[in-house]
């Protein structure tokens, strides 16, 4: 991941996505704090690792203080849909420190649904356009 992080900002890309857990599932922060050091000053998105997290509730401050500027999530569910409830607390817990990219299932027949249920200003989907 160094190396692609390196790669990366050599070529003068934008932003980065990555995320690291222990073998117990807890965010790795040590190697993490590592990674966004290196990755300084492009933008990163710390992705999905964090809906393996028991209670990913308490680190998304914790994401944002170490310089995350994303968080991508469907709430720990297979869809937002499913997650809609977790991830409006994601993002009321996020506020103005740290962005929720709302993901999982989210196309351009369903956005407005997602949308009026999940009312955010970043989603992440494979067929939205």
């Amino acid at each position: 991941m160094k190396e692609d992080i390196k790669i990366c900002k050599e070529l003068g890309v934008l932003g980065v996505v990555f995320g690291v857990l222990t073998e117990s599932n807890q965010i790795d922060y040590s190697v993490l704090k590592e990674l966004v050091e290196l990755a300084k000053p492009m933008s990163i998105t710390f992705h999905k690792a964090i809906d393996e997290v028991e209670n990913p509730k308490k680190d998304i401050l914790k994401l944002a203080e170490l310089g995350i500027d994303r968080i991508l999530t469907s709430g720990k569910k297979q869809t937002a849909f499913d997650g809609a409830s977790l991830l409006n607390e994601f993002i009321k817990i996020a506020e103005n420190k740290i962005k929720i990219i709302v993901c999982g299932g989210v196309t351009k027949d369903n956005f407005k649904d997602i949308n009026n249920l999940i009312p955010n200003t970043e989603y992440h989907g494979k067929r939205i356009v």
